[in-house]
């Protein structure tokens, strides 16, 4: 349909807008109809792409039903089919990491965690501890929030862990349940599964390829009184940009003139030359960050993420939407010790700098355009796919088929160790120049 985008500008026309919603609002109803019926239905396709005019990759569909009634499942497969039959698509939320499915892969490029892998502080506490785990653990993380309230020039009171940074996204989701959420695409894929899973529709701000996919007061533009809640991720996922912390502050504003809640993702931010946003989080209520250890400490395993606000009272809103004892006794041991750490983010900085500029000066002279990042990742776009020949040579990298405004020429790698680094140029050589 790309005669609904300007052609000017490449923006997505309002009729287009309109419809893109009404097909989010029927894939809720679908999935709320199925779940009361006990059943689970996953429509897939590729069609998304083509809605907003992006080239697209093959069309790809799916339908699996387990039902316990054959009349819900004649409906609910009919409806499917005019999905189907009208290009529409149930996103796939996929994400990186999954060796168990993948287990033969020599080289794991599909994950953004630090390449000196867990810090030596870290381990060690997870076995100096091991005594304290027939016990369950501290519900409230007392201990590690002072330390990283501590850390952050913040109180206890306005830290909340969790079980990962989905889990608070989640929490966060349910919380306030917004009827229109806002989002800068393409991106990480948990915002919009969590604001939808709570009967809301997330709306996405596209970002240019034509300068980067940086994020510009365009933005602004569509922080409308309708919207409840807006998501930002800086450095992004998967395009690896740092916002402008100006933009972020116009953002939090007009985020607060309109009643709206900005949610910053600051998981990657130890990995680049920026910073926190927590010291303005007493000039913005309105304004929650969260980080999580997992990619700086390589803590994947131990599920351990956290929430910083200026508002203890909006704070303990989000903690009362969460399990009990949702973060581990390990993970709290594991947790504490990394904030104890000395000089781990320098030395981290340091060989992702250089690995990273070691990939994009490479990369290119084989037909692989890198994308400008300031994260520990790269969002690599070749005209030649190239997902499935890595994967035949043992080199796992994150397909970026599935983030809205990207198609199968698009994946995103890791910033490993230069060893690991060249044995991905290596393949990719191989794949392109056989």
């Amino acid at each position: 349909m790309p005669e609904t985008l300007c052609a000017s500008t490449g923006a997505i026309s309002a009729t287009m807008r309109a419809q893109i919603r009404r097909i989010r609002r029927l894939q809720w109803q679908v999935r709320s109809a199925c779940a009361l019926q006990g059943m689970h239905i996953t429509l897939e396709s590729s069609a998304k792409s083509r809605i907003l005019g992006m080239r697209s990759a093959p069309s790809r569909r799916r339908i699996s039903c387990a039902h316990t009634s054959s009349f819900m499942l004649r409906h609910t497969c009919c409806l499917c089919s005019r999905l189907r039959s009208g290009g529409f698509c149930m996103l796939r939320y996929e994400h990186g990491g999954d060796v168990y499915g993948n287990a033969d892969a020599a080289l794991d490029f599909s994950v953004n965690v630090n390449p000196l892998g867990m810090p030596d502080g870290v381990k060690h506490a997870l076995i100096s501890h091991a005594a304290e785990y027939a016990r369950y653990p501290d519900p409230k993380c007392r201990v590690l929030c002072a330390a990283l309230a501590d850390r952050h020039g913040l109180m206890p009171e306005q830290v909340l862990c969790g079980n990962g940074a989905a889990d608070l996204i989640f929490r966060i989701a349910a919380c306030f349940r917004p009827k229109r959420a806002l989002v800068p695409a393409p991106a990480f894929s948990e915002y919009e599964r969590a604001v939808t899973a709570f009967g809301g529709i997330m709306q996405e701000h596209l970002l240019s390829e034509a300068n980067g996919f940086a994020l510009t007061e365009e933005f602004l533009k569509d922080i409308t009184p309708e919207t409840e809640l807006v998501f930002l991720c800086t450095p992004n996922n998967p395009t690896g940009r740092l916002i402008d912390p100006d933009l972020i502050r116009n953002i939090a504003e007009a985020c607060r003139k309109n009643g709206a809640i900005l949610v910053l993702d600051e998981c990657f931010i130890g990995f680049t030359e920026g910073k926190s946003m927590a010291q303005e989080l007493d000039n913005y209520p309105n304004l929650i960050i969260l980080s999580a250890f997992t990619k700086l400490y390589a803590m994947a395993g131990l599920r351990l993420g956290y929430l910083l606000v200026g508002d203890a009272a909006l704070l303990a809103r989000i903690a009362a939407f969460g399990a009990p004892w949702s973060v581990s006794g390990p993970a709290q041991a594991a947790g504490r010790a990394a904030l104890a750490e000395q000089g781990w983010e320098e030395r981290t900085r340091r060989l992702i700098a250089a690995e990273r500029g070691y990939l994009q000066k490479t990369l290119p002279a084989y037909g692989v355009d890198a994308i400008p990042s300031d994260a520990n990742f790269l969002l690599l776009k070749c005209a030649t796919p190239l997902y499935v020949p890595l994967r035949a040579r043992g080199v796992l990298v994150r397909d970026c088929s599935n983030f809205t405004g990207l198609d199968t020429r698009f994946i995103r790698v890791g910033v490993q160790t230069h060893e690991n680094n060249q044995a991905l140029v290596r393949a990719v050589s191989e794949v392109l120049n056989g």
